[in-house]
């Protein structure tokens, strides 16, 4: 078996799993194939462009970018970070910039969660023709000449991408010198786009112009919606700006959507905050000024605005130029120094509009708002929506009253999504390698992925959480922030073990914030198929799936052999036994588990 010469393993070995041998340090580049960056080998120095065909990152993980180059996924990336121990992209100390995370027709199946993006010059993150899944990450300090500072879309592909608990701040579009910049927290061309309990805060477009003639224009500071369908739910969009400065003669300046840019598509926004925007156009001498919209500019598209509040921006909290713009539910007031509040022609109904405005159930009375933007006991806006059950609050609180509609972001049916209900779920679990029945312990931790799918087909996964199980087999909490009280199956997955799946017919799990509980040692039927190993009195999950393909056959044997010969150490997927060698134990539990054709069991 052994055929490979010692310097061949050794390459071999260097390529498909980078060892820590005398630093802290792994310096990375290239193809990334069926990789685990964890924290043994961080941080991970990007030394070239990458480009990622499957990895996985562990919580607390650092990648520093050496220079201007791209983290390209055209296959799978798990970057699954926890709140304590967040997975960080940036730039090395002395860098200056680099060219962001690049999702190009890439595979189904990403999930970031916990992540910190950071310092690129190209966009944070840019998704083409592809559906990642983003959840509880931080896109900051990023720029884009001149579109998308924080995020770019653009796609045409079946599905929805769904942006969930995510913090978009202090991005820049810039053009300068340039005439028109966009999206300073995204921009979004195409597609179908869920944006859920998210916050853009303090991004900005900046356009600059020292020519004389011509115009210069810069939109959407929080974010720019060329087409696409997209829903925008529970969202803060504050302190964003979108400015245009010419320093030359005869050139117009505008300035629009300090908040959000509409041009096209159909745009629903829900139970969201748009406030504290600014535009600022700046002109030389013989040209003109327009600022116009700084809550929300439409000029073009379908948008509906429901539940939301549109607060404290300079100029007018709605200004809709073309396109059909229908209000309802909401509150427009303390906007464009209490003047005009809605320009433009905009249905508006059940609403209170500063100053007043036309249509059924509308009032105009000063809504009455604490620190958080949120209607109090007392405000005239409580129970002053639709009258109808379609409309009616779906939580109280946040919702004041009786059920019928509050007015503004914290009333509607939607308003249970800014109540933080979390799925939270300890799973018991042993490694078959890492477990000694005699002590019944695990040699050491193990971090751990933990995925809720549905139960029914396709089984699609909901959510990912990642945490560590002690040597006792506890884990530590769990938790899912994004789904909702349902039956899933939950999935275990790490770097060196089988896939592992839940009992026949998934659990169901309620996001009320208690912890659920789930224990796959007990009894061999706790999985998928009676897919566990007895060791002693307990069941373990087997162990010896290097590659993570699903298989435990010749490939991951050859794997942990290679490096047996080189005598691999440190905290790598083939040391199987935890004992941060690999030897002939690893061997052993590799080549039983191959010789059954042990594999992956799901519905």
């Amino acid at each position: 078996m052994k055929t490979l010469s010692i310097l061949f393993a050794l390459a071999l070995l260097l390529l498909t799993n980078p060892v820590r041998v005398f630093s802290d340090t792994t310096f990375v580049s290239g193809v990334i194939v069926n990789q685990n960056w964890n924290s043994a080998g961080s941080p991970y120095v990007v030394t070239g462009d990458i480009l990622v065909a499957g990895l996985s990152i562990d919580p607390g993980v650092s990648v520093l970018f050496a220079g201007n180059y791209v983290f390209q996924v055209q296959g799978i990336l798990e970057a699954i970070g926890t709140e304590q121990e967040q997975i960080t992209f940036t730039t090395k100390t002395g860098v200056s910039s680099w060219k962001g995370i690049l999702f190009q027709n890439s595979n189904n199946g990403t999930h970031m969660k916990w992540c910190i993006v950071e310092k690129a010059n190209t966009s944070g993150i840019r998704i083409i023709e592809s559906l990642p899944n983003l959840n509880k990450c931080t896109i900051r300090n990023n720029t884009a000449t001149p579109f998308g500072g924080g995020m770019y879309i653009s796609n045409t592909i079946p599905g929805t991408l769904i942006i969930t608990h995510c913090n978009v701040e202090n991005n820049l579009a810039n053009a300068n010198p340039g005439v028109n910049s966009r999206g300073g927290g995204a921009y979004v061309i195409s597609g179908n786009v869920d944006l859920v309990r998210c916050k853009f805060f303090r991004n900005r477009t900046n356009t600059q112009h020292t020519t004389a003639g011509g115009s210069v224009t810069a939109q959407g500071g929080g974010l720019e919606i060329v087409g696409g369908n997209v829903n925008i739910n529970n969202c803060s969009i504050n302190e964003n700006m979108a400015s245009a400065t010419n320093t030359s003669v005869n050139v117009d300046a505008k300035a629009a959507g300090g908040g959000i840019s509409i041009r096209g598509g159909v745009i629903n926004i829900k139970n969201s905050i748009i406030a504290s925007d600014t535009i600022m156009a700046i002109r030389g001498s013989g040209g003109s000024t327009t600022n116009i919209g700084a809550g929300i500019y439409c000029e073009g598209g379908q948008t509906l605005i429901e539940n939301s509040t549109i607060v404290r921006n300079n100029r007018e909290g709605l200004y809709r130029a073309s396109g059909t713009v229908v209000v309802c539910n909401s509150i427009i007031y303390f906007n464009n120094n209490n003047s005009t509040q809605i320009t433009g022609t905009v249905s508006v109904t059940y609403s209170d509009i500063q100053g007043g405005f036309a249509g059924t159930g509308n009032i105009n009375f000063a809504p009455i708002l604490d620190s958080t933007l949120k209607v109090v006991f007392g405000s005239l806006c409580a129970d002053a929506g639709k009258d109808s059950v379609v409309y009616n609050d779906g939580c109280r609180p946040p919702g004041l009253g009786s059920v019928r509609n509050d007015m503004g972001a914290h009333g509607g049916p939607g308003n249970c999504y800014w109540l933080d209900k979390n799925i939270n779920l300890q799973v018991t679990a042993l490694m078959e390698g890492l477990y000694n029945p005699g002590s019944n312990q695990m040699s050491r931790p193990q971090v751990q992925r933990v995925y809720l799918k549905n139960a029914t087909s396709p089984y699609q996964t909901v959510e990912v959480a990642s945490g560590t199980i002690g040597v006792n087999g506890i884990s530590s909490l769990f938790k899912f922030n994004a789904s909702p009280t349902g039956t899933y199956y939950i999935v275990l997955k790490n770097f060196n073990c089988l896939e592992t799946w839940s009992r026949t017919g998934g659990e169901l799990l309620n996001n009320n914030g208690t912890t659920q509980q789930y224990d796959f040692t007990n009894a061999i039927s706790k999985a998928y198929g009676n897919n566990l190993i007895q060791k002693g009195s307990r069941y373990c999950i087997f162990s010896g799936d290097v590659y993570q393909d699903g298989f435990l056959d010749a490939s991951d044997l050859a794997s942990i052999d290679n490096h047996a010969a080189v005598s691999a150490d440190g905290y790598i997927n083939s040391d199987l036994t935890g004992d941060y060698f690999v030897d002939g134990s690893d061997l052993i539990i590799a080549d039983n588990n191959a010789s059954n054709n042990v594999s992956v069991m799901r519905p």
